[in-house]
C-alpha cells in the first residue's frame, strides 16, 4: 500500500473514531431511557404485587446486576442496586447532637495534633508520672491554623443549616429513596453472606456468597511466590525504614519527600474485582459434558446453579499507606519518560497516527496484537528498578538513583490486610500503587 493509501486509511479511521463517540453518547443515552422504562416497570409492577417479595424469571434479569450467589433478590434489593454503588442516599440529619458530634470531632482532630507535637509536654523530672489528662480537656485554640481554619469553616456551615431549618417546612430536605428503598439497603448492608463488588470489566454490580469471595482471595494469596502471610503488621517498623532512606537521600528529594510520609499509616486494603468475562470458558473446559449456555444470562444462571468459581483481578487500595503520596511521587518523575519509549502509545488517536508511519505491508500479512498475562504480579523487582533507573539515567533525571531506591522500597515493603490477616507482596507491583503503571510500562521496554 502506498503513503498515499496509508494517508487515505488513516483519514477514514479518523472519522470512524468520530461516529464511534457519537455513538458511544448515543449509547449512554440510550442506557439512561432503558433504565428509566425498567424502573417504571418496576414500580407498576410493586403495585401491581405488593406482597411479590421475590423477583420471577432468571436471577439476572437486570443487565446491570449479575447475582452469582445462593440468595435471591426481590424487586426492592434490585432497584437500589440498579442506582449504581456511587449512589448516595440523603440522611436525616439531626439539629439537636449536631453541635455535640462536632464538638467532639473537633477534641479528637485537636488531641491528635497536640499528642503529635513535641511542645505538648511541661518541663518535669525525669522520675515524675506522666500527666494524666482530664476526661473533657482539649487543647487550645490558636496552635494550628489550618484546624482554626477547619473548625471556623465547620461553625459558619452549621450555622447556616440551623438558620435553614429553623426556616420551616418550606425548606427542602426531602429523601431521594423511598423508606422500601431504605429497608432494602439496611437489608443488602447487614447482610454479612454476601459481597457487593463492581466487576472487573463492563460497569456490572455483581454479588457473591461472601464464603466464595473470600475463597477466591485466599487462593490467590496462598501463592507463595507472590505473597507471605505475617505475624502481625510491620508497618510502623516500615514507617521508620522509610525515613531512614529519605534521610539519606539528597536534600531535594528528601525535602520534597519528607512531608509526603504520613505520621499515623496504615496497611494497604486487598480484594479483588470478580472477572466476570471468565466463567464461560471455565464452564467450556470444566463441564464438557452439560448443556453448554449461549447468552450472558445463561451463564451467568449456570454459575450459579453450579457454583462455577469466578477469578478475581487482585487490587490493594492505598489511601492512607505508608507510601500512597511516595508512590505518586515517583510516578511523577516516571510518567513524563514514556514517551520516549518507541513503542509508547497514548490513546487510539496516537496509535490511529502511527499507522502513517508504516511503510508498505506485504500481502498476506497478518497483523497480531500481545497481551502479557498477570503483567503487574509477575514482574521482577531487581528488573523493574533496573529499567526505570536506567531510562531515567538516559533522560538526565538527576535525581535517579534516589527515586530507584523509593521504587526498590515500595516494592518490597508493599504490606496489606486482607480478613484480618497480614500479608506481604514478595513478587511483582501491587494493582494499586500509582507508580504501577508507569513502572509496568518501563519494564516492557526491555523485555
Amino acid at each position: 500500500m502506498s503513503h498515499d493509501g496509508i494517508a487515505i486509511l488513516s483519514k477514514k479511521f479518523d472519522r470512524l473514531l468520530r461516529q464511534s463517540r457519537v455513538l458511544s453518547k448515543l449509547n449512554t443515552v440510550n442506557t439512561t431511557l432503558k433504565r428509566t422504562v425498567q424502573f417504571s416497570h418496576l414500580r407498576e409492577r410493586e403495585r401491581a404485587h405488593p406482597n411479590q417479595d421475590e423477583c420471577s424469571g432468571s436471577a439476572n434479569e437486570s443487565s446491570n446486576i449479575i447475582n452469582l450467589s445462593s440468595q435471591p433478590l426481590d424487586l426492592n434489593h434490585k432497584k437500589v442496586l440498579d442506582l449504581g454503588l456511587s449512589f448516595c442516599p440523603t440522611t436525616q440529619i439531626n439539629p439537636i447532637a449536631l453541635p455535640d458530634q462536632i464538638s467532639q470531632f473537633t477534641r479528637k482532630v485537636r488531641l491528635r495534633e497536640w499528642a503529635g507535637t513535641n511542645d505538648n509536654v511541661p518541663d518535669q523530672p525525669p522520675t515524675a508520672k506522666p500527666r494524666k489528662l482530664k476526661k473533657k480537656w482539649t487543647p487550645s485554640p490558636n496552635r494550628n491554623a489550618f484546624i482554626d481554619s477547619f473548625v471556623d469553616s465547620v461553625n459558619s456551615h452549621f450555622k447556616t443549616f440551623l438558620a435553614s431549618v429553623r426556616q420551616g417546612p418550606n425548606t427542602p430536605r426531602s429523601n431521594n429513596t423511598s423508606s422500601r428503598d431504605r429497608a432494602a439497603l439496611a437489608e443488602l448492608k447487614e447482610n454479612d453472606n454476601i459481597a457487593i463488588t463492581p466487576a472487573d470489566k463492563g460497569g456490572a454490580i455483581v454479588i457473591m456468597d461472601t464464603a466464595s469471595y473470600v475463597a477466591e482471595a485466599k487462593k490467590q494469596l496462598s501463592d507463595s511466590c507472590f505473597y507471605r502471610t505475617l505475624n502481625d503488621d510491620p508497618t510502623s517498623q516500615f514507617h521508620k525504614e522509610l525515613l531512614s532512606l529519605v534521610s539519606n537521600c539528597d536534600q531535594k528529594v528528601r525535602t520534597e519527600v519528607v512531608g509526603m510520609i504520613p505520621a499515623h499509616p496504615k496497611p494497604f486494603s486487598f480484594y479483588t474485582l470478580p472477572k466476570i468475562h471468565k466463567p464461560k470458558g471455565t464452564i467450556t473446559n470444566e463441564y464438557p459434558d452439560a448443556e453448554q449456555p449461549i447468552t450472558d444470562v445463561d451463564v451467568f444462571d449456570f454459575a450459579r446453579e453450579h457454583s462455577v468459581p469466578v477469578p478475581g483481578r487482585p487490587i490493594v487500595s492505598g489511601i492512607g499507606t505508608l507510601t500512597e503520596y511516595v508512590s505518586a511521587y515517583v510516578g511523577k518523575h516516571l510518567q513524563p519518560l514514556l514517551p520516549t519509549i518507541p513503542s509508547f502509545i497514548q490513546d487510539t488517536t496516537h496509535f490511529l497516527n502511527k499507522l502513517t508511519d508504516i511503510p508498505s505491508i506485504p500481502d498476506g500479512a497478518i497483523l497480531v496484537t500481545m497481551v502479557v498475562s498477570a503483567l503487574y504480579t509477575n514482574i521482577p523487582h531487581t528488573e523493574g528498578t533496573s529499567a526505570c533507573n536506567n531510562l531515567m539515567a538516559a533522560n538526565n533525571v538527576s535525581e535517579h538513583n534516589d527515586i530507584s531506591k523509593l521504587i526498590a522500597f515500595i516494592l518490597s515493603h508493599n504490606n496489606f490486610v486482607f480478613n484480618d490477616q497480614h500479608y506481604i507482596q514478595t513478587k511483582g507491583t501491587a494493582m494499586g500503587t500509582r507508580m504501577a503503571p508507569s513502572y509496568a510500562n518501563m519494564f516492557m521496554h526491555i523485555f
